[in-house]
Parts: structure tokens; sequence; C-alpha cells
């Protein structure tokens, strides 16, 4: 009779399971704006305490195509997406952030399409979570899910020749709301990449040396890096081309003097990738780099619109205010 019961309860127990899941599933895709999108991530990735970069894919058909496909992404901590070999947005992520909205329309196709989103974070552990839609009927195109692939190695993903079979399935920690991410909604639109940059105006050092630093340096005790000058002040993404040889990871800060070294971040980029390209649009006239340089290292600036410079600015204000991105209470 005990057995029975004991039973009796655990199937009772295993069903109330079922039932609590597949009711928050039922109002996470019907009743939030997430539509029931999982936040993702790579499976190896917490064994990392060094950061972490790596391409989440997605490939996908459409037919007909939608009347206006918008494209959501929130990625703790940072992001770059492209569509179609595309680059049409960038991002990173601070406590309380809605989700990025890019419309994208102009860069998809009939039949298949590729979605690939560089995803980063310094300590390891992160999350990613994407919807997109067609902004005329609400109806959902793609989410965040099991059905994504993670890839650890740049060959081929951005170009289509490497097949989506050849990454490892992602680890799924759960469909928003999730934890301190909540239930995040979408944002304003933001600017789309191809608009707000401008390649043809990239801007290149004036000059560049090697430098030692000191003890209180971003680069460390006596380790070596350059210093580049651009020779005026400059707004826009850092690129970093010729790598393909160099270290996967790389200690950068910026300045608008010689000698100010603010805004240290550590540089880590995917397997094979021959180039890296900032999340977010920053303001300075020099850069320190640190690490393996290679010789054929082609640092620039690809310029951005004021109102991009703005967004991220603000993004960035929010990040580093307060005590650990907290801002004060108000008195």
């Amino acid at each position: 009779m005990g057995r029975k019961r004991t039973l009796l309860m655990a199937a009772t127990l295993v069903l109330a399971g079922f039932t609590v899941r597949s009711a928050r599933l039922v109002v996470a895709r019907h009743l939030l704006p997430t539509q029931g999108a999982q936040w993702i991530w790579a499976p190896d990735a917490l064994r990392e305490t060094d950061g972490v970069a790596f391409y989440a894919l997605r490939d996908f058909e459409l037919d007909p195509l939608p009347a206006d496909l918008r494209v959501h992404i929130l990625a703790d901590e940072s992001y770059v997406a492209y569509l179609n070999g595309q680059r049409f947005g960038s991002g990173a992520y601070v406590p309380g952030s809605e989700m990025d909205v890019y419309a994208v329309q102009s860069l998809v196709r009939p039949g298949p399409n590729r979605l690939v989103i560089e995803l980063r974070s310094d300590r390891g552990a992160g999350g990613f979570l994407a919807t997109a839609t067609d902004s005329i009927d609400g109806s959902l195109v793609l989410r965040t899910d099991d059905e994504w692939s993670i890839h650890d190695r740049a060959h081929g993903l951005l170009d289509g020749a490497e097949p989506s079979e050849a990454g490892a399935a992602p680890v799924v920690w759960q469909t928003a709301p999730t934890g301190a991410w909540g239930a995040p909604s979408p944002g304003p639109i933001r600017p789309n990449y191809t608009d707000a940059a401008d390649a043809d105006s990239t801007h290149r050092p004036v000059g560049g040396r090697d430098i030692r630093e000191g003890p209180r340096s971003p680069g460390g005790t006596g380790r070596r890096g350059q210093l580049f000058d651009f020779g005026e002040a400059v707004t826009g993404y850092l690129r970093l081309d010729g790598l393909a040889r160099g270290p996967r990871r790389i200690l950068a800060s910026f300045g608008t003097e010689e000698h100010e070294a603010r805004d240290p971040i550590r540089i880590t980029r995917v397997q094979g990738q021959r180039f890296w390209t900032q999340a977010e649009a920053a303001s300075f006239r020099y850069v320190r780099l640190w690490g393996a340089l290679p010789e054929t290292l082609e640092p620039s600036v690809v310029p951005v619109t004021r109102e991009l410079a703005a967004i991220d600015a603000e993004r960035r204000k929010k990040r580093h205010g307060g005590v650990f991105g907290l801002a004060a209470p108000q008195q």
C-alpha cells in the first residue's frame, strides 16, 4: 500500500510539473512580447574564465517573404549580428535592457536565409534571446530555442559555406521571464549598421609605436603593446584586421590624450576569425593594444552617425554608473 501511495504521489508531482511548465510556455508564447523565445548559450562556455566568443546560427526559409521583418535581440554581455552575410547591428547589455529592434526587410530573400550572431562574454557565462517577426501581421518567423546551432570556429559561417549541422546544440537556460533578465520588451528601432556606419570613410592611424606599460596600466606590469594615434578624436567602431595568425585574446584601452588609458576591454575572438570589431561605438583618438600582436595587424575606425553614438554612450553611462552598474537611489 505504501509503495502504491508513493508511486501515485510521484506521478502527481510529475504531472503537476508538466502542467506548470505547459502553462508557462502558453503564457510565454501568447502573452509576453518575447513570444516563447528561450535564453540560449554555448554548452562549454561556463568552463571558460578568460572570456568566450562564439557564433549562434539559425538557417530559415522565407516563402513568401514577410511584409516587414523585424529582428529583436538581447545578449548578455554583447553581440554583433549578421543576416545573409551582412552586418546589421550590434550592442551590449545593461541591467533592465530592452530588446534591440532592427528593420531588416532589405536583407532577406525568398528561400533560404541565415542569421548569425557573434556572442561575447568576459566571464564565460551569458545569455542570448532573439525573435524575428513580421511587424505588419505579427507573425513569428523564428525565436531562440534548441534549433539554433553554436559554432566556435569562424570558417564559412557568414558566407553560408559551413552547414549549420557542423555546430553544437545550445544550452537552453529557460523561456523568458528568466532570473535577472526578466521578460524584456522590444525597444525602439535601432539604426541599421548599413545606414549608420560609413565604411567608405574609414579612419586609419596616422602613427603607431611600441610601448611598455607600468603596473597601474591596463596592460599590466612591464607588458608590451602598441599605441595607435588616429590624429584627431574619432567616433565609431574600432576594427582590427589581419588577425588570422594573431592571439585569440587582446587587451585594449582608449583615450583622447596620449597618456590616457580608459575603458579597458578584453578582446576575445572566435577561433579563425580574421577580424574583430567593436559591438559599441566609442569616441577616442588613441588606442592601446596589448598581446602577441601580429605584424599584419591593421587597426581602423568605422565612423557612425551621432544618433547611434549617442545610444551607445548612454548605455555605457548606465553600465558604469553607481555601484556594480546600479545607480544610487534618488533622495
